[in-house]
Formats: C-alpha cells, sequence, structure tokens
C-alpha cells in the first residue's frame, strides 16, 4: 500500500520539509534547513515537485481520513496535504443505541466519503469521539453519551468491511474536542488558514458540553488524556439538574442541547429540537426566547472559570446549539465579563469552520500522527 512506500525511510527531516512545503516556504536552495538529498528524496516519491525555485506539496499523493462520531450522528471526510477536502463530509443521522446499528450508520457514511477516491492513497486515520480515551493505545475508556462505544478498540469502532480493508493502516484515536481544537489552531482561520493565537480554547455546545485546549504548539491533555471535560465542572451544585454523569450540577446538565430540549419539554410540554426551539426564539416566542439566553448566561458563567484559570487569547464555540449563537452570545459575554477576572484578556466567538470541524481534526489527528512518528 502506500503506506508502507511513505514511512519507508522516513525520518525528522522528512517531516520539516513537508511542514515547510505545506507554508511554501520551502526553498530549492535552503539546504541548511532541509538537506538536499531529503528533497530530491520527496520529489522522487512524487510527494513534491519544483516550481520557480521552491519545492511544493503534491496535496494529491495521499489522503487523511477523519471520522467523527458524535452524540447522535456519524460522519467522515477525506482531506489532502493542503487540509482541502478531496471528498465531502458525510453524516450519517439516528446512529442508534447499539453497536450494530451504529456501525451499519457508520458504513453509510464512509461509503458516501470514500465515493471514487482511490483507497489505497490514504495514509492514516483518526477518530474522534466524546468521551476519554487512551491515544497510546487506541482505546475508547469511556464516554457518556456513547456508552456502547466504551472499551473497545479504534479497529472495533470500524464496520467489517472498512476494518478488513485498513487493518494495517495507522490510527488514531482521539477526543473530539481535542480533535476540534487542532483543526481550530492549523485551520481555523479565514479561508482554512492557520491561526496566529498561541493560546486556544474549543468548546463544544451540542448534545454534551466539553473542551479541547492548545497552548504553545501542543494539545493539553493531562495525566490520563482526560483534561477537557469542561461540561462536568460544577455550576449548580445545589438544586442543579441530574447529568448524563451521574453527578448533580454539572454544566452540561443545564447549558447542552439535551438539557436545552429537557427544560423545554418540562415548561411547555411538548418535544422539540435545539433548530425548533432557535426557530421559535425568532419567531418571538417568549419561552424560546429566554431559555436561550438562560443557555448564554450558564455557558458565560463556566467560561469564566476557564478564562481565570488559563486567560487563552481565543475561545470558539462549535456544536449543534453554537449555530444560534446570535440569540444567546449578549448574555453569556454579560455573564462571563462580570465573573472573569477584571484584568483578563479574552476574546469569544463562533468557529469559522462550522459543523466540520471535528471531522478536519480528526484527520488532521491521523496527519500530525504520521509527522510525529518521524521525529
Amino acid at each position: 500500500m502506500r503506506t508502507e512506500s511513505f514511512f519507508k525511510g522516513f525520518g525528522r527531516e522528512h517531516a520539516r520539509a513537508i511542514e515547510l512545503m505545506r507554508k511554501g516556504l520551502l526553498k530549492e536552495e535552503n539546504g541548511n534547513v532541509v538537506p538536499d538529498d531529503v528533497k530530491e528524496e520527496l520529489v522522487a516519491r512524487g510527494l513534491a515537485y519544483k516550481q520557480k525555485g521552491k519545492l511544493l506539496i503534491d496535496p494529491e499523493y495521499g489522503y487523511f481520513l477523519g471520522i467523527d462520531i458524535g452524540g447522535t450522528s456519524a460522519k467522515s471526510m477525506l482531506i489532502d496535504f493542503g487540509f482541502k477536502a478531496v471528498a465531502g463530509s458525510f453524516r450519517s443521522e439516528d446512529r442508534g443505541s447499539e453497536i450494530n446499528v451504529f456501525k451499519h450508520n457508520l458504513e453509510r457514511a464512509l461509503d458516501g466519503t470514500m465515493g471514487s477516491a482511490n483507497p489505497r492513497r490514504i495514509l492514516g486515520i483518526g477518530i474522534a469521539l466524546p468521551g476519554t480515551v487512551d491515544p497510546s493505545h487506541g482505546k475508547v475508556l469511556f464516554t457518556t453519551n456513547v456508552q456502547f462505544l466504551s472499551g473497545l478498540r479504534a479497529i472495533e469502532l470500524l464496520p467489517r468491511k472498512f476494518a478488513s480493508a485498513w487493518a494495517d493502516l495507522p490510527m488514531k484515536l482521539e477526543h473530539d474536542c481535542k480533535a476540534a481544537v487542532l483543526a481550530e489552531k492549523l485551520a481555523g482561520g479565514p479561508g482554512h488558514t492557520e491561526r496566529k493565537e498561541s493560546s486556544i480554547v474549543a468548546v463544544t455546545v451540542g448534545t454534551g458540553v466539553s473542551a479541547g485546549s492548545y497552548v504553545n504548539g501542543s494539545v493539553i491533555r493531562g495525566a490520563t488524556n482526560a483534561a477537557g471535560e469542561f461540561g462536568h465542572i460544577m455550576v449548580n451544585g445545589f438544586d442543579g439538574r441530574q447529568c448524563g454523569c451521574g453527578k448533580v450540577g454539572c454544566l452540561e446538565a443545564e447549558a447542552s442541547g439535551s438539557a436545552m430540549q429537557a427544560k423545554w419539554l418540562e415548561r411547555t410540554g411538548t418535544k422539540a429540537t435545539v433548530v425548533e426551539i432557535a426557530e421559535a426564539a425568532m419567531d418571538g416566542n417568549i419561552d424560546a426566547i429566554e431559555l436561550f439566553k438562560e443557555t448564554g448566561r450558564w455557558l458565560g458563567l463556566g467560561l469564566s472559570y476557564i478564562v481565570n484559570l488559563m486567560e487563552p487569547e481565543l475561545i470558539t464555540l462549535y456544536g449543534g446549539v453554537s449555530a444560534a449563537y446570535d440569540l444567546f452570545s449578549e448574555s453569556l459575554n454579560e455573564t462571563l465579563s462580570k465573573h472573569a477576572w477584571p484584568l483578563a484578556n479574552w476574546k469569544v466567538e463562533r468557529s469559522m469552520i462550522g459543523s466540520e470541524i471535528v471531522g478536519l481534526g480528526a484527520a488532521l489527528v491521523a496527519y500530525e500522527h504520521i509527522l510525529g512518528s518521524a521525529t
């Protein structure tokens, strides 16, 4: 397979050259940065080509597959060396609550993504999901929203036909928010460019609430890779709602999409999706407007903990609830201003990447894994 030739003799200098080429910074005449023999080898392999005194990467040399396993859906996407999507992100809804149903729906998403793509050009696979994972051993340790995946290895998450075909490919498992913040850093700027900020926190507000942090070149992981369970900080411990984790008063129990749906049912006696509640708010429904304001206040309180503890340059929001950011941004920022340390600098905005952020991040996890294995 293509991966075998890609890894053969691959080392630190090759990884450095690829990063420089990807950014358009590798010239033919700079042997002190990258040895000439390394550059010539990359050209000979077909990964690089010369143009006007520069070495540029051939983006179609190989692809990286990203799989996003969410609380209510499974998505996948394929990117090239330029971090551009070579196959649209395919989403399979109604993930189901059993492993067989889940795999069937993931197979549909992967079938759509692969389409006419050459499977032999896939160099690596990244899989991102909500919950605690062990990236070193590629195993899901615990997840509240897709509990039936707990204990499975990365290869066991794949439908049979893909697991068999990709058994020898490098595969990396990652927490969805850690994948998302990697995407935010490497491709979250205008035109999917790298962001200049050195400290970024990406917060998902969807079925659940969680966060990933990127500081000075690294994703923050914690001692056991459990860092980022932002949804399970205590914000209402005295009379709060019970969270899916079993505790009472978690931020996720107050400000997630699931929490909004539960509150809406309690207050109106009707079931509704977050999209339907947002539509009601835009139509002037007082209950819906107040529910979004309330959600913003809880999120603002939670984000004040992040600002006071870390003071990141940028906080971005993504996930289903964040699509309605205009409905709760005012209450969020008012509450955050009230509780944040007065001398702290902070900025909160909705991610420009959109709904593809975790899938893109998962693919970038695969990219970083391959380059990191050589350093």
